[in-house]
C-alpha cells in the first residue's frame, strides 16, 4: 500500500524537489501551500471527510498561519495526533525547536542542512 505524505510548504521550488524525490521513492504526495489550506485539510481529516496521511512534512514559515499553530492543532485532535510530523524549515531557533518537540513533532530539520535523498531516508524512518 502506497504511503501518503501531506507536504505543507509555500516555496514552489522546494515543493517540486520534494514531490520529485518522494514520488520516485514510491510515496503519494499531497502538497498545500498555505497554513489555511493545511488547517482546512486537517479539519476534513478530523471529520473523516479526507483520508489520513501517513506522515506530515511541515514548514514553519508560511504566508498566513505559523507552522507551530498547525502542529498544535494536529497534536490536539484525537484523529490526527498520532500522525508523525517532521518539521522542515530554514528557521533556526532553539526556542522554536523546543516548542516543536514539546508539541510532539518527530523531527526538526533545517532544509539547508539536508539533501533530498536524506529527506527520503527520514520519511522512511518515521513510517517504519
Amino acid at each position: 500500500m502506497t504511503k501518503k505524505i501531506l507536504l505543507v510548504e509555500d516555496e514552489i521550488p522546494a515543493i517540486d524537489i520534494y514531490e520529485k524525490v518522494l514520488g520516485k521513492a514510491g510515496f503519494e504526495i499531497k502538497s498545500l501551500t498555505s497554513g489555511k489550506e493545511a488547517l482546512s485539510e486537517l479539519r476534513k481529516i478530523k471529520h473523516q471527510e479526507k483520508a489520513r496521511p501517513d506522515l506530515i512534512l511541515l514548514d514553519l514559515i508560511l504566508p498566513d498561519v505559523n507552522g507551530i499553530e498547525i502542529l498544535r492543532e494536529i497534536k490536539s485532535w484525537r484523529e490526527t495526533r498520532d500522525i508523525p510530523v517532521v518539521i522542515l524549515t530554514n528557521y533556526k531557533d532553539v526556542e522554536t525547536e523546543q516548542r516543536g518537540e514539546e508539541l510532539g513533532a518527530n523531527a526538526y530539520i533545517i532544509k539547508t542542512n539536508i539533501t533530498p535523498p536524506e529527506i527520503v531516508g527520514i520519511v522512511r524512518k518515521y513510517l517504519n
